[in-house]
């Protein structure tokens, strides 16, 4: 995980690494969901899955004053 820091935004991105080809899912489970509603809902904040071959990486985006 990394996290980058700015005025305005605070970033953290999770790049999963050496499995499987991930499959992108056809479907929202109640854990991704969750997870959704709560950044953009408590943190005003957004997320993007991105299914790439390599892995799944999975940016999450906040306003700076929420962490």
């Amino acid at each position: 995980m990394n996290l980058v820091k700015s005025s305005v935004l605070s970033d953290l991105l999770s790049a999963e690494r050496g499995g499987p080809v991930p499959a992108v899912p056809n479907g929202r489970g109640f854990g991704s969901g969750l997870i959704q509603r709560t950044v953009e809902g408590q943190f005003h904040g957004s997320i993007v899955h991105r299914w790439e071959p390599h892995g799944l990486d999975i940016l999450i985006s906040l306003p700076a004053d929420m962490l």
